[in-house]
Order: C-alpha cells, then sequence, then structure tokens
C-alpha cells in the first residue's frame, strides 16, 4: 500500500529550497512530465504548470548554463544581488519606522554589501603577529642572576 501524497494546487510558500531548485532542474531538463512531478512533489498538475509560469527565469537559467551547478539560483549572480539589496533599501526607506537608527544600521549594512560586491572597499587586511627573540650580545643570562 503507497503512501498517500497530500496534494495541493500551488507551491508557494510550500516547498523548500532545496525542492525548488530540485522542480526548478526537473523542468529545465524534461527528466519527467508535469503529471509525475505533480505526484513526485504532492502538487496538482496546474500547480506544477503554474510553478513554471512564476520561475520560467530560473527555468530558462538552469537550459542555458546546464554545467553550472549554481544555475537556477538567481542569487549566485552578482547582478541579482546587486537588485536585492537594492530592493532590500527601498522597502526600508518606506517603512513607517525608516526613520529608526535600526532602519538606518539595516540600510547602511546593504550599502556596505553592494560596496563590497562592485570591488569599491579595500582589502581587508590580515596581520600575522610571529614571535620573536631577542639576543643581547655581550651579556651571559648566567651573570644576571
Amino acid at each position: 500500500m503507497g503512501t498517500a501524497v497530500a496534494r495541493r494546487d500551488s507551491s508557494r510558500d510550500k516547498l523548500g529550497p532545496v525542492e525548488k531548485l530540485a522542480l526548478v532542474r526537473a523542468l529545465a531538463l524534461g527528466v519527467a512530465t508535469q503529471e509525475e512531478l505533480g505526484q513526485q512533489y504532492g502538487m496538482s498538475r496546474s500547480g506544477i504548470a503554474s510553478f513554471a509560469q512564476r520561475h520560467k527565469r530560473e527555468i530558462e537559467d538552469v537550459r542555458e548554463n546546464m554545467d553550472d551547478p549554481f544555475a537556477g539560483l538567481l542569487l549566485c549572480r552578482k547582478e541579482n544581488r546587486l537588485a536585492a539589496y537594492i530592493n532590500e533599501i527601498e522597502r526600508l526607506d518606506q517603512h513607517p519606522n525608516a526613520e529608526h537608527h535600526l532602519w538606518s544600521a539595516a540600510r547602511q549594512m546593504a550599502l556596505h554589501h553592494i560596496a563590497e560586491e562592485l570591488g569599491q572597499l579595500p582589502p581587508r587586511m590580515t596581520v600575522t603577529v610571529q614571535p620573536v627573540t631577542h639576543v643581547i650580545e655581550g651579556v651571559a643570562i648566567e651573570d644576571l642572576r
């Protein structure tokens, strides 16, 4: 007797990031029909079709870059990360608490990440401490005791 899988019409807020990427890759590679994928992910065929429409960009990215393990993960691309930071800054600016110091700190952090992405910050310095041995010539330690 097989285990019944609960059906859902949509994947919105239901699939975790790993499942979502796996479904995007499966759709891009055409490894199964939408009906088979629906059975595998507990979704209706129309739910799979809706998912495919919503994630068209990610699916195309996988098709165009089959060998790239990061294809389909849109935030792995610099331009998409920058757009996400900019979107976050805009959302922070529109919030009723935009003048609060925590919102200001969040904006500053997003701006810092943008500058990092663009290579506009100097590299962080690394300090390495080396042990030092001092020798005083002409003095015997035994004479000092």
